[in-house]
């Protein structure tokens, strides 16, 4: 079949059905000639521009509409070819590839339509790019706006860094130093040029307080301020004049540039940590002086005891033996002697009983505040009767002492009443509680004596001192001592208010044992270190 369509036998070309008249015949070719040449051309521009711009959508449309172009140049240069020669069939192939990219184009074209007409028109893409542009000017505006402010910051930043009367350093992620201010070089006396690039460990003892090695120890709080942010803590670098600095470091990330590096702050410490080493040696002395006086007061008193108790032994068995035979004073002096005796002795037994609020006084555990007063009364009774006194107790609270130490509290207190009660009334004593806070005690006694004078408000807790000196009273000056060292140790605090001639109130404070375990607490700890409280009026 396709040989006979390419057989020309018996067909005549076309110009013979022109009859070869010149006006038709050069017509026709002159006219096929330059359509051909035009769909030529514009196939070859449609083929330069997509070849040029690669990134164009749909590419492949161009090509069909150039190849389709191109075939109908080449119908056109076959109906020129057919004027002369009759080669209809080679004409029907060629007409027929250009029907079959003909219905491909128009098949491909209606689906794309929509996307056609959706592209903007000239004054909508005018519109869109004078939005664009301004848009793009705004941008710029704050672009430019937040680099003046950058540039403000960073030199709020260099000002703040530099001229800080702290030290500031920036280290880079592994700690070495990178940047600094003139305060650090003056804190490590050393020059600029000989800090750039090394570590803070080779410019540091080779241990720290705490013992680590500085090398460790630096390489932890690196890591720890990576982890979490921020880290603060104590450092010692070495000052080639003055030995050893001791600083207070705050050392955090922050991001330069997309570089991670660390920024750190120093605050010399150097004579506080002094101080404090100081102060601390200096408490150690003293609490060692401390506990050898009231190692001392506790074995000379005991040692003590037995030599006195002989010398009031015999010197009442002198008394006995010989009043009346010597002569009055004699029997007068060996009433002094044994007078004397007997009051020391009572001094000896208050600095023993003084000595072990600090020997036996360890712990303290929940305690009955009313049995503890019930006792002292007790032990008080007979005194109590000879004095015709009255006392009023009001309900007590649990409370964090020791049994026997709290017993000598309210002994002592109302045996300071008993002592200088007033002549010319019944002595009434009434002690009560207030509860003056979550864990707080208040303690009052209250009776109506002798007074005291508010000068000696103070005076009176020192040890040996006494109301009245020259009185027949057989006080040793220590029981309210005693007193004020038992409400220390129990971790509160004793004053009193007094109006002479009135009366007398003493006041003292003790912790709350109701929500407290019932096993014993070490009083030493900070929890029961001594509380300052001011009198409530």
């Amino acid at each position: 079949m396709f040989d006979n369509l390419l057989d020309m036998n018996g067909l005549t070309p076309h110009g013979f059905c022109l009859l070869w008249r010149p006006e038709l015949f050069w017509s026709m070719a002159t006219s096929d000639s330059a359509i051909a040449l035009s769909y030529i051309s514009i196939s070859a521009t449609i083929g330069v521009f997509i070849y040029r711009r690669r990134v164009m959508h749909m590419r492949w449309v161009g090509g069909l509409f150039a190849a389709f172009i191109m075939l109908c140049a080449i119908s056109h240069i076959m109906d020129t070819w057919t004027l002369w020669y009759p080669d209809y069939g080679l004409q029907a192939i060629e007409k027929g590839l250009t029907a079959i990219i003909s219905i491909i184009t128009a098949f491909v074209l209606w689906p794309l339509l929509p996307h056609v007409l959706a592209i903007p028109s000239s004054a909508e893409f005018e519109q869109i790019i004078e939005e664009r542009t301004r848009e793009l000017r705004d941008n710029n505006d704050l672009l430019l706006k937040a680099k003046n402010e950058s540039l403000e910051s960073d030199a709020v930043f260099r000002k703040l860094f530099y001229d800080s009367p702290d030290a500031n350093i920036l280290h880079d992620s592994t700690g070495l130093f990178v940047d600094f201010n003139k305060s650090a070089c003056e804190l490590l006396g050393m020059q600029p040029d000989h800090l750039h690039n090394i570590s803070p460990a080779e410019i540091s003892p080779e241990f720290q307080s705490d013992g680590r090695r500085s090398a460790d120890a630096a390489a932890e709080f690196i890591a720890q301020a990576h982890s979490e942010g921020l880290n603060r803590f104590e450092w010692t670098f070495m000052n080639a004049e003055r030995g050893e600095v001791t600083v207070d470091v705050s050392l955090m990330p922050i991001t330069i540039k997309g570089q991670v590096m660390l920024y750190a702050t120093w605050k010399d410490i150097t004579e506080r940590k002094q101080a404090e080493d100081i102060q601390k040696d200096l408490n150690e002395r003293l609490a060692r002086s401390n506990a050898d006086l009231e190692q001392f007061a506790y074995v000379a008193s005991h040692d003590l005891k037995t030599p006195l108790n002989n010398i009031v032994h015999f010197s009442q068995l002198l008394g006995h033996r010989y009043k009346g035979k010597i002569d009055g004073d004699a029997d007068l002096f060996i009433g002094y002697i044994v007078d004397g005796g007997k009051h020391m002795s009572r001094l000896i037994s208050d600095i023993l009983a003084y000595s072990r609020v600090s020997h036996h006084l360890e712990h303290l555990a929940p305690t009955p505040a009313g049995d503890a007063i019930a006792q002292a009364l007790k032990n008080l009774e007979f005194n109590m009767e000879n004095a015709r006194a009255e006392a009023t107790i009001g309900d007590m609270p649990l409370v964090m002492a020791d049994k026997s130490h709290l017993v000598s509290l309210f002994q002592n207190l109302i045996s300071n009443s008993l002592k200088y009660r007033a002549p010319d009334r019944k002595l009434k004593v009434s002690v009560t509680a207030e509860r003056i806070s979550q864990d707080l005690w208040r303690f009052s006694l209250t009776d109506n004596g002798i007074g005291i004078d508010a000068k000696y408000h103070d005076k009176i807790f020192e040890i040996f001192q006494r109301l009245n000196p020259t009185s027949d009273g057989d006080g040793t000056g220590i029981g309210l001592t005693l007193c004020r060292r038992i409400v220390h140790r129990f971790g509160g605090d004793i004053w009193l208010e007094s109006e002479p001639g009135i009366g007398t109130t003493f006041f003292f404070t003790l912790r709350d044992a109701s929500a407290k375990k019932k096993h014993p607490i070490n009083v030493m700890s900070p929890e029961y270190a001594r509380t300052s409280i001011r009198p409530i009026s």
